[in-house]
């Protein structure tokens, strides 16, 4: 799954994260512990500096007791799992074809252009990073904070 080369061990049972793992399986029956995929990978993809390497998939499937294809199924799945390294700053393009007739590979292009980067690369100082998602149905409003 990982081609990177950037594969390391991964367990979800460091004494750091036990009492983690215990609190968010607490909010779902025991019968019902594949339920907390996801809030699971959650944990493992934040305490691996915001990407998810097999071993963590593996792991989590360990803990919800599934085959470790389900987890991974779930991981591919969402856009919010990311399955290599990213960049402090994940700068993510909606892919879809309506995005792409309003300018959205315009907006990636000059974005790998500045960074110096292509897609699902990190900058040398690992700041950035730039990938793809689908598209939000409705944008969030920002508020420009600097015209306060």
């Amino acid at each position: 799954m990982e081609s990177s080369g950037q594969e390391q061990s991964f367990r979800m049972n460091l004494p750091s994260l036990i009492h983690l793992v215990k609190e968010i399986l607490s909010y779902y029956p025991t019968n019902y512990k594949p339920s907390a995929v996801i809030p699971l990978l959650d944990l493992a993809q934040q305490q691996h500096g915001g990407w998810l390497p097999v071993s963590a998939m593996n792991a989590v499937a360990k803990v919800i007791e599934v085959a470790p294809i389900r987890v991974y199924e779930v991981a591919t799945f969402y856009s919010m799992f990311n399955r290599a390294n990213v960049g402090k700053y994940h700068l993510l393009v909606c892919g879809t074809t309506p995005c792409m007739i309003r300018g959205s590979r315009d907006i990636e292009s000059a974005l790998l252009d500045h960074l110096g980067v292509k897609r699902g690369e990190v900058t040398k100082d690992g700041l950035f990073s730039v990938g793809e998602m689908e598209c939000m149905p409705k944008p969030p409003q920002f508020r420009d904070l600097d015209a306060c």
